[in-house]
């Protein structure tokens, strides 16, 4: 075999181990755990304007609405340019009270209280169906009642989540490894036909 036939068939085998083991692994960062969590809602309200948030915000562009809630005006500057589809308002800011009958989703990106949380629930009176909580201190300041009905994602489960992906990932890996080796020994032991070569004129 020429070299152009050993490439065209290391592409072959790339393309199909790529497309056998390496494919649809996920990501492990916030950003995409954040999206796939909210699929299903429409109108995302995000509090918070620190590392956490600025790294879900590009993420969460295929969304109807996104709406960011902070103190500094300073951040809120610096985000409205990063991320011009989205909306910025004070976190003291009070709703309209015009409540479009939409999905909304709440996410917590800031190192608030629960109780300050409430506080800002009631203010707005937006009336959500799913919480994502991504406060360290979600376990040992847990939201409380308003949120008994909803669905809710804490820090803890987007750890589980991780720690399973990371499983299928070396899973994965490891058959793409064992499928390389084989294939590997394969063309190893594949005889190579030469036509014309020196061996066959004095064979």
């Amino acid at each position: 075999f020429g070299l152009r036939e050993v490439f065209r068939d290391l592409l072959t085998d790339a393309k199909s181990i790529r497309r056998d083991y390496l494919t649809n692994l996920g990501s492990q960062s916030y950003g995409s755990l954040t999206r796939k969590v909210l699929k299903n809602s429409e109108r995302i309200h995000l509090l918070g304007s620190g590392k956490l948030a600025e790294e879900i915000l590009p993420w969460l562009r295929s969304f109807r609405s996104v709406e960011v809630f902070c103190r500094s005006p300073e951040k809120r500057d610096e985000l409205s340019r990063k991320f011009p589809d989205a909306s910025f308002a004070p976190l003291d800011v009070r709703s309209d009270g015009n409540e479009e009958p939409v999905r909304n989703a709440l996410v917590v990106a800031a190192p608030m209280g629960s109780a300050e949380i409430v506080e800002w629930v009631d203010r707005h009176g937006h009336r959500f169906d799913m919480l994502v909580d991504l406060r360290g201190e979600a376990e040992t300041d847990p939201i409380p009642d308003f949120v008994s009905g909803l669905e809710t994602i804490r820090l803890r489960d987007f750890f589980s989540s991780m720690e399973a992906n990371l499983e299928t990932i070396r899973e994965r890996v490891g058959r793409a490894r064992a499928e390389i080796g084989e294939i590997s020994r394969s063309r190893a032991n594949r005889p190579e036909l030469r036509p014309f070569g020196w061996d066959d004129l004095w064979g």
